[in-house]
């Protein structure tokens, strides 16, 4: 597992300044086996904001992923972008991406269509966020609503923090100071920016992530309140595949252990969790900014209570 460990950080709270903790954490590819090495050197490029590095090394890696035949409707959409329909593929691939099947390979073909419409930043992050699909195996997320079910004193304490508000400070006058400090303007509504979203939001672009809500649409506005500001999954991961096993330990009143928990998917917090958005893709963060894990990694966090039946 990739550690970036760091000097530094930036100590301001307002859009796209107060960089947070993101859903996108480095995790491994499988629980057995740790990330190849083209994801890992992609996601320090990225990070890096040095994109067409990062392209490169993902692009490297995914070469190697999809090795079986796309499904029909995810072909169609490949035949269409062979055929010169960019606009036509992007349509029906944006339609897949939050079905298990075809999630991580209709991100990768959104890459490629970026990619060649010159959009290089929107490929590298379709890029990484296949790579994520891959790692996460299939996972999506299930929104905060879900994980206070049983962890309601852990819920509360998160509340009070910063990472509970960080989708606030994207809203017009919202940390004002902070936003003129940086030269960002403090009357703008931030919050349709995807490249402040993918910080301040949990799980944005990812299968039930956060996604911005089309107006009247209750379904969508629903899934974008589930997922505001960074959340539990934020740091945990999507919890479709591992709410399971905290569903079933509450039902049967079990002893259960952590590896177990991560053995379905739930991350184990680490320098790459914080690194995910404390790095130099922040619009306003210095050319030598580095985050310092092992100082920060306490700060605006939940309290941690003594959970139920962990053995």
């Amino acid at each position: 597992m990739r550690s970036f460990f760091t000097k530094r950080r930036i100590a301001v709270g307002g859009i796209c300044i107060l960089v947070v903790v993101f859903a996108n954490s480095y995790a491994e590819l499988t629980p057995e086996k740790p990330a190849d090495a083209g994801y890992e050197q992609g996601l320090m490029h990225y990070e890096h904001n040095e994109i067409d590095k990062a392209i490169k090394s993902f692009k490297e890696s995914l070469s190697l992923k999809f090795t079986e035949p796309a499904p029909a409707n995810l072909q169609q959409a490949i035949d269409l972008a062979k055929n010169g329909k960019a606009d036509e593929a992007e349509k029906a691939l944006l339609s897949l991406l939050d079905d298990e099947k075809t999630a991580a390979r209709a991100r990768y073909e959104l890459g490629l269509i970026y990619e060649s419409k010159g959009k290089l930043d929107d490929a590298a992050t379709m890029f990484r966020n296949s790579l994520l699909v891959i790692a996460n195996k299939g996972a999506s997320y299930v929104g905060i609503d879900k994980c206070k079910m049983c962890h309601i004193k852990q819920y509360n304490s998160w509340k009070t923090t910063k990472m509970a508000k960080t989708f606030d400070v994207l809203k017009p006058a919202a940390s004002a100071e902070a936003k003129t400090k940086f030269k960002l303007d403090p009357q703008k509504d931030y919050t349709t920016d995807a490249k402040c979203l993918e910080c301040h939001t949990t799980g944005f672009g990812m299968p039930g992530g956060y996604k911005i809500p089309q107006a009247g649409d209750l379904k969508d506005t629903a899934r974008a309140k589930a997922n505001e500001g960074t959340t539990c999954e934020s740091c945990h991961g999507p919890g479709s595949k591992f709410v399971v096993i905290h569903k079933d330990v509450m039902m049967k009143k079990r002893k259960h252990t952590l590896d177990e928990l991560y053995k379905a998917g739930q991350r184990k917090v680490d320098a790459g969790t914080c690194t995910a958005c404390h790095n130099q893709r922040n619009p306003v963060a210095e050319p030598d900014y580095h985050f310092d894990y092992e100082k920060h990694k306490s700060e605006d966090t939940h309290e941690n209570f003594p959970l139920l039946y962990r053995q």
